[in-house]
């Protein structure tokens, strides 16, 4: 499904026993559409916390946080307020899309996901699946 996209899905069901008689439903939803951000845009950033986003920029740094999580720092260097802008990717995800930082490092990426606060000095934006993570540039 694509970010901010309408849909009418219809399900139609023939008469049969011992269900009885026929009848379609029908419904329309939009799905959400993400907003864009500028990850060296300190403020944009800030706004962006706890909203479904697509965050936009050059990787710092990166590599295995844990044994079972790997992160990509994106956006400034150095901030007022937070120390980084983190994407938080899970080890099975990090092994799809290639599972080295070195082939991430100074490229532009963009990423869909929700910014979060970690212990009030950290930005986090996890990631469930590697279609949630493009490079761009």
């Amino acid at each position: 499904m694509a970010h901010g996209a309408s849909y009418e899905p219809r399900i139609r069901r023939f008469p049969d026993r011992p269900f009885g008689k026929p009848g379609t439903w029908r419904w329309s939803f939009t799905t959400l559409a993400l907003k864009p951000v500028d990850a060296e845009d300190e403020a944009a950033v800030t706004r962006a916390i706890n909203v479904a986003s697509t965050l936009k920029g050059t990787v710092l740094d990166g590599g295995m946080m844990t044994r079972d999580t790997a992160y990509l720092q994106i956006g400034l260097r150095a901030t007022r307020r937070y120390k980084m802008v983190v994407i938080m990717i899970p080890r099975g995800v990090w092994g799809e899309l290639g599972g080295r930082a070195d082939s991430f490092v100074g490229r532009t990426i963009e990423v869909d996901g929700t910014p979060q606060i970690y212990q009030s000095n950290y930005i986090n934006v996890p990631i469930t699946v590697a279609d949630q993570l493009r490079v761009v540039q």
